[in-house]
């Protein structure tokens, strides 16, 4: 179980993608929806990028998201085609494709969902108007990321299930594959960020973001899934309630105030774990904290190499 939250305040997991005001389209073109414009447009985007395995996957997924917008149109419900030479912007009604091109990495492509009417993402409502989204998005393909999707969707029902739903409130929930391909869903009001995700080892990842990892942050974390101390709790709250009681007494030991830009990974008995990023940085350093076999529980820090760049990576 991997943790990405903020409580505090919104972490903008977006920023790949340019600002809430769209400020890159200034100087933009804009259509009605049409498919055939919404598939040249999207081909302009990929046209110089690597031909590897990754971008392959991009590529499709977002002909995938294009045609579910194609699907959702109708008499009282157009859309509209925004781009310029390294942006692309589709929405039908609470749907948008979002194609950038950024001036260093690779193309990112994501599906937004907003959700207007709905304030917690792990009640049984939203929990079914995801799974039905999903259902609409993956029809009948039997691509990887299809697969994917849904499985990260079945984790995520199946993690909430184990805190409290206030602690899933006003979020902005990704669901991510190993090549990035992302759907996004909003809700009303958006003041968390939380990931699930596959990592490296296509292991199912539920990541809570952070500005920064302090005892204030901690607390608050504690709080809004596992509730006030003394309340009846389930096995998984009681276990991350130990968890970051133990690494806040560490850190007021060690006189160490707050982490930024680093992934926090506590480990505590019977497998269990719980994962924080802070910070927006794309490599941050790690911070292991985790129980000896002596019942004590310790913190080591643990540089990261910088990533190499994956736009050159061809495929034979």
């Amino acid at each position: 179980m991997e943790l990405l939250y903020d409580p505090m305040t919104v972490a903008d997991e977006d920023s790949s993608f340019g600002s809430k005001s769209d400020n890159h389209l200034k100087k933009h073109k804009e259509i009605e929806f049409n498919i055939t414009r919404l598939k040249d447009v999207v081909d302009d985007l990929f046209k110089d990028q690597a031909n590897n395995d990754m971008i392959q996957a991009k590529r499709k997924f977002a002909n995938k998201c294009a045609y579910f917008l194609q699907a959702k149109t109708g008499e009282k419900c157009v859309g509209t085609i925004q781009w310029n030479t390294n942006f692309c912007k589709a929405n039908v009604a609470e749907y948008t494709l979002k194609v950038k091109v950024p001036s260093k990495g690779i193309v990112n492509v994501k599906l937004v969902v907003d959700l207007h009417n709905c304030s917690c993402l792990a009640d049984e409502e939203s929990h079914k108007y995801m799974s039905h989204v999903f259902d609409d998005f993956v029809d009948d393909s039997c691509e990887s990321h299809s697969e994917d999707l849904i499985n990260l969707l079945s984790y995520w029902k199946e993690f909430t299930r184990s805190f409290r739903e206030r602690g899933f409130s006003n979020l902005k929930l990704i669901f991510r594959d190993l090549n990035e391909q992302q759907v996004t869903f909003k809700s009303n009001r958006v003041k968390s960020t939380i990931m699930v995700h596959l990592n490296e080892k296509e292991n199912k990842i539920v990541m809570f973001r952070v500005d920064e990892i302090n005892k204030r942050t901690l607390a608050n974390i504690i709080l809004k899934l596992c509730g006030n101390e003394g309340a009846e709790q389930t096995t998984e709250q009681a276990g991350l309630r130990r968890l970051l009681q133990a690494f806040m007494t560490k850190l007021e030991a060690d006189k160490v105030t707050s982490f930024t830009d680093v992934k926090l990974s506590l480990y505590g008995q019977k497998e269990s774990s719980f994962h924080i990023l802070a910070g927006k940085k794309d490599n941050p350093d790690k911070v292991i904290g985790f129980v000896d076999s002596k019942g004590e529980f310790n913190i080591h820090e643990k540089k990261t190499p910088p990533v190499p760049d994956r736009r050159r990576c061809t495929v034979s």
